[in-house]
C-alpha cells in the first residue's frame, strides 16, 4: 500500500527505493537510429527536389539573396532644406524612386525642359536635353521633385563636363552623368555611392 513516503510518480527518483519509481524519463530513452536519420533525410531530399521544380522557389531565393546584399546599405535621407556644401562638389536634387532608377540604369539621364516641369524651354532659351546641378547645396532642395521623398546627390565638379547656364549660374550637362561618380546623402548624414543601391530593386 502506497504511503506519503512512497509516491509512485515522484519525478526526483530515477529508480526504486523509499520513494518508489519515477515515470519514464525521455532523456534516458534511446535516441533516433541510423535508419530513422536515413528516412528523415530521404524525405527532406524529396521535398527539396519538388520545391526546386517550382519557379516561385527561385523567385523567392533571388529576393532573399538581394535582401542579403542590401545588409548594411543605408537608405537615402530626406532632403528638407539647405545643406552644408563640401568644396569641389556640385549637387543634384531628385526623389528616392528616381535615385534607385539612376543606380539601376548606371547613369543620370538628360531630359527635355518639359520633363518633370511645366516649362517648354530652359531659362537660357535652349530646348536641348540636359541634367542640372547646383554649385552648392544651399538651395538644391528647391529643385527636388514635388512627388516622392526628396533626396540629395553630389558629384565632384571635375568628374563630368558641366557648363554654366547664363543668367542663373546653375550647372548643367548635355551628357548622362555616370552613377559610379555620384554619391547620395544617407539618412545617417553620411555620403554613399549611388551605384551601391543597384541591388535594391
Amino acid at each position: 500500500m502506497a504511503s506519503l513516503l512512497d509516491p509512485p510518480d515522484n519525478p526526483l527518483n530515477l529508480g526504486g527505493g523509499l520513494l518508489g519509481l519515477a515515470p519514464a524519463n525521455p532523456l534516458l530513452q534511446a535516441g533516433p537510429t541510423w535508419a530513422d536519420a536515413a528516412a528523415w533525410h530521404a524525405q527532406n531530399l524529396r521535398d527539396t527536389w519538388a520545391a526546386m521544380q517550382q519557379p516561385q522557389t527561385w523567385v523567392d531565393a533571388a529576393r532573399q539573396y538581394g535582401n542579403a546584399l542590401l545588409m548594411g546599405t543605408t537608405a537615402p535621407g530626406r532632403l528638407l532644406g539647405a545643406m552644408e556644401s563640401a568644396p569641389g562638389y556640385v549637387y543634384h536634387a531628385t526623389n528616392a524612386e528616381r535615385l534607385y532608377d539612376i543606380a539601376e540604369h548606371g547613369k543620370l539621364l538628360t531630359n527635355k525642359p518639359s520633363a518633370f516641369t511645366d516649362q517648354d524651354i530652359w531659362p537660357d532659351g535652349s530646348t536641348e536635353k540636359r541634367n542640372y546641378f547646383t554649385p552648392s547645396a544651399q538651395n538644391t532642395w528647391q529643385f527636388a521633385p514635388e512627388e516622392g521623398q526628396p533626396v540629395l546627390t553630389r558629384i565632384p565638379a571635375n568628374a563630368h563636363p558641366f557648363k554654366s547656364e547664363s543668367g542663373t549660374g546653375d550647372l548643367y550637362s548635355t551628357k548622362p552623368v555616370p552613377s559610379s561618380a555620384m554619391e547620395y546623402l544617407g539618412d545617417d548624414g553620411q555620403w554613399y555611392p549611388v551605384s551601391g543601391l543597384k541591388q535594391s530593386r
